[in-house]
């Protein structure tokens, strides 16, 4: 199974400031898997899905950008052939927790 780092980072309600998150992983050079964003009440919360851990610190470090840390495990499933002409084709699972 392929180990991948998640972090959750809260988020202040205001335009722009999952780009300006975006921004800083881009100029530290980490490449973003995934992004789900959720709010809850007054709360807003983005989960990254990155590539490079050490980097992500470093760069929300340096940002000032609060965040916890988890990590998920991918699993590639194979095709199964449901009848002669139809295929189902997952790519993979992401099983996390925080």
């Amino acid at each position: 199974m392929a180990r991948l780092h998640n972090r959750t980072l809260s988020l202040e309600n205001q335009p722009g400031r999952l780009a300006a998150l975006a921004k800083v992983l881009a100029d530290a050079k980490v490449n973003i898997g995934a992004v789900l964003g959720s709010t809850s009440g007054a709360q807003r919360s983005a989960q990254l899905v990155v590539d490079n851990f050490a980097k992500v610190k470093k760069a929300l470090r340096a940002a000032q950008f609060a965040y916890t840390e988890g990590t998920l495990e991918r699993v590639e499933l194979p095709t199964v052939a449901l009848s002669p002409t139809c295929f189902l084709v997952p790519r993979s699972v992401v099983i996390g927790s925080a």
